[in-house]
């Protein structure tokens, strides 16, 4: 007796889906650059080569002797310039006048003025006034009243 030919059942797996778990931030390390200071190496002292510059002559060129061209002068004529006709001049007899004779200048007598003594009139004696002086009264001021101490007897 064949077995019956049963089907397995078609079962679907379940979906489950994968848990999101996230990635954990993680930050990098902040390491610094190292500060590497660069090598001072000095340039170096290369003097410059003393050259000297050459020495070499002028050229001893001697000036060109040309001559002076012998230039004849020309032969100009005197020009044939006539003399002037100037008339004589027509020159008046001067004007002369009669001498100016002043008069002599004859100084005036220096009479001299008469010493005359001025009169000596004495000034006349006239007395001072006797004007008497006022008779002003003293003026009356009674004694102070002072009582004797009162002093009883012993």
């Amino acid at each position: 007796t064949p077995a019956p030919d049963t089907p397995a059942p078609d079962t679907p797996a379940p979906d489950t889906p994968a848990p999101d778990t996230p990635a954990p931030d993680t930050p990098a390390p902040d390491t610094p650059a190292p500060d590497t200071p660069a090598p001072d190496t000095p340039a170096p002292d290369t003097p410059a080569p003393d050259t000297p510059a050459p020495d070499t002559p002028a050229p001893d060129t001697p000036a060109p002797d040309t001559p002076a061209p012998d230039t004849p002068a020309p032969d100009t004529p005197a020009p044939d310039t006539p003399a002037p006709d100037t008339p004589a001049p027509d020159t008046p007899a001067p004007d002369t006048p009669a001498p100016d004779t002043p008069a002599p200048d004859t100084p005036a007598p220096d009479t001299p003025a008469p010493d005359t003594p001025a009169p000596d009139t004495p000034a006349p004696n006239t007395p001072a006034p006797d004007t008497p002086a006022p008779d002003t009264p003293a003026p009356d001021t009674p004694a102070p009243d002072t009582p004797a101490p009162d002093t009883p007897a012993p």
